[in-house]
């Protein structure tokens, strides 16, 4: 009976936006996270269905991976030059992946999928003018 009488409560959500580990509502960014078990549990394996639970993220599919590109805000990089880096940084644990087709892999066990609206070259390198994909 005593169980029943606690009220629930809510999970701390951790993010490594600012490259370390610090609660979401601390983090002076603009960042939306999604859970790896809720990933899980939707069966979005891939960043193409990621787009579907994050506003203002979108993947813009091409003839093959390279021509691939995501965009934050509408912002975005739309070149088939495997030499250009795209606006939207793409790091998964760490390691930035800096050509466009490389963000296409599938998505396997994930602790959480962050996204970073706006720039991010401070702590991203130069190449996230548009925003960053943190993948953990």
């Amino acid at each position: 009976a005593d169980s029943s009488d606690q009220e629930p409560t809510l999970k701390s959500v951790t993010v490594t936006a600012t490259r370390r580990e610090e609660s979401l509502q601390k983090v002076p960014v603009a960042v939306s996270v999604i859970d790896g078990e809720q990933l899980e549990r939707d069966n979005r394996n891939g960043v193409a269905s990621i787009v579907q639970q994050v506003p203002s993220l979108n993947f813009r599919t091409g003839a093959s991976n390279k021509d691939t590109s995501l965009f934050v805000r509408g912002v975005g990089t739309i070149s088939t030059s495997p030499g250009v880096e795209p606006t939207v940084a793409t790091v998964i644990d760490g390691v930035v992946y800096a050509r466009p087709g490389q963000a296409t892999l599938d998505l396997l066990d994930l602790e959480r999928v962050e996204v970073l609206r706006g720039p991010q070259g401070t702590l991203f390198g130069k190449n996230a003018s548009a925003g960053v994909l943190n993948i953990t």
